[in-house]
């Protein structure tokens, strides 16, 4: 399934990035390469969108950041960064996370965390 969106710079990405939308709001991230890093979470509204872009912007140079398009808040993180120079975005609707799933992995992601690391996979493999 091809993403819902796809918007940005058009440069080879060197990282990529999961983004999904947890229960209580809180923007739940992973990386590819990770680094050893494990999933982070920023909190809802807009002080999370706030910090959860500067923190790609700052740890990437040519980041893309695959997003779960769930609410108005992911829209606002798209928007957020799309605004910033050499960021790739896609969105991604929440039935497509299940075509980035590995053979033998259950379709839905158990967790958030879960949920961010398939969506970076995702976007590791198909830009």
């Amino acid at each position: 399934m091809k993403p819902a969106m796809i918007t940005g710079a058009a440069c080879a990405a060197e990282r990529y990035y999961g983004v999904d939308i947890a229960a209580d709001g809180a923007l739940v991230v992973a990386a590819r390469p990770s680094g050893g890093k494990a999933a982070t979470r920023f909190p809802a509204g807009a002080a999370g969108v706030s910090a959860l872009s500067r923190s790609i912007a700052g740890e990437s140079a040519h980041p893309h950041v695959c997003i779960c398009s769930r609410g108005a808040i992911a829209l606002s993180l798209a928007t957020a960064l799309m605004a910033l120079p050499g960021i790739e975005v896609t969105l991604v609707a929440p039935h497509a996370i299940a075509h980035a799933v590995q053979v033998g992995r259950a379709a839905t992601p158990a967790t958030p965390e879960e949920g961010a690391l398939r969506l970076a996979r995702l976007a590791e493999r198909l830009f």
